[in-house]
């Protein structure tokens, strides 16, 4: 099984590229392409954009658990009553 940290290192490298993609191409379409052309090649990528969205979803899926288990001792980890408060803890003092 993967450990912990890579799984969060894949995720969160999923995350940035799909975001990368998506805010890359349609930042250009609207800032640089003219709009006729960008509606037009907007349709086009509906697709991508789509595949984008349920890739990033799933990479937020994995990278929640992923971090946890990182911070904690492993996957066992997760849902342990431990690593609750140890957030708690970190969010009040931060």
């Amino acid at each position: 099984m993967i450990d912990p940290h890579s799984a969060w290192v894949i995720s969160r490298g999923l995350i940035d590229v799909t975001l990368m993609v998506t805010w890359g191409c349609f930042g250009y379409l609207s800032w640089a392409v003219p709009a006729p052309l960008s509606t037009a090649i907007t349709r086009r990528l509906a697709s991508l954009s789509m595949w984008c969205a349920a890739i990033l979803c799933l990479a937020v899926l994995i990278a929640l658990p992923a971090q946890v288990a990182s911070i904690g001792d492993g996957w066992c980890d997760i849902g342990g009553p431990g690593i609750l408060e140890y957030w708690r803890d970190w969010q009040v003092c931060r």
